[in-house]
């Protein structure tokens, strides 16, 4: 199978893609999906925002003071944001101010969450771990060797935990223990992972972008797109949305990838 048969540059005019550029100073680094299609996306201008294709409009929701290195959505639909500054703040897209609910010592590098609403958070300690939005001590799941760190993280639907790493490898965790296992290699570092509806995994790294199957436990041909810094399921059906130092790329998959 090539890389024609399963995804493509999504044709037609792309409003969403013209919004970010304007209303983001810096590259975007992070993205995240709402239920409802709304797209959210940090950027090293220290801002997160809140994208409405149907309408076309813009807002800012969360102002960090050091850049926006990671966002996820919790199953209730509020957004969560970690940043250079140390901070994971959680917003609720209906209304209210956003909430600092993490410390770090460092920066924030990734945040993941689980279905049962645990957040999973990663920094240049070469630690994940696991915490309540609700409160409570962090519980330490990951410790990397001298030379890993995570990148990025994704969950799949069973709750086992992946991760991107600078080394260019993509692992996964059960939260429940056990070893970590190595199920991609990509030839530079790990910038962005998201998980389909079905399950499957997508994962960026340099110019290249693969699909990994958790049931077959293969990868299809991987493909490239330069400059490619993060990437969310979404907005629509058969579409993920990627992150650029120009703005949003989307592109679509093949149906049976999806669905």
């Amino acid at each position: 199978m090539t890389r024609k048969e399963w995804l493509k540059v999504l044709k037609g005019p792309c409003p969403v893609r013209n919004q970010t550029m304007a209303q983001h100073s810096d590259t975007i680094s992070c993205l995240a999906v709402l239920r409802d299609g709304r797209i959210v996306s940090g950027s090293w201008d220290n801002t997160v925002k809140l994208f409405n294709p149907q309408r076309g409009s813009v807002e800012t929701i969360i102002r960090h003071k050091d850049w926006v290195t990671c966002l996820a959505v919790l199953p209730d639909g509020r957004i969560v944001s970690g940043s250079g500054d140390g901070t994971v703040q959680l917003y609720d897209p209906q209304g209210g101010r956003p909430e600092t609910i993490i410390r770090h010592e460092n920066w924030v590098i990734c945040v993941a969450v689980l279905p049962d609403g645990r957040i999973v958070s990663g920094g240049p300690d070469r630690m994940l771990q696991l915490w309540d939005p609700q409160g409570g001590p962090p519980e330490t799941i990951i410790r990397y060797g001298d030379e890993g760190r995570a990148n990025c993280l994704a969950v799949l639907p069973d709750c086992r935990i992946v991760s991107g790493s600078r080394d260019g490898t993509v692992q996964l965790y059960d939260p429940q223990g056990g070893p970590p296992e190595t199920i991609l290699e990509i030839s530079s570092g790990v910038t962005g992972l998201c998980t389909l509806p079905n399950g499957r995994l997508v994962a960026v790294g340099g110019q290249e972008i693969i699909v990994w199957d958790p049931k077959t436990r293969e990868s299809l041909p991987g493909t490239s797109y330069e400059g490619i810094f993060c990437i969310a399921a979404g907005p629509g059906p058969n579409q993920i949305t990627c992150g650029t130092a120009n703005g949003l790329l989307i592109l679509e998959l093949s149906p049976w990838l999806w669905g």
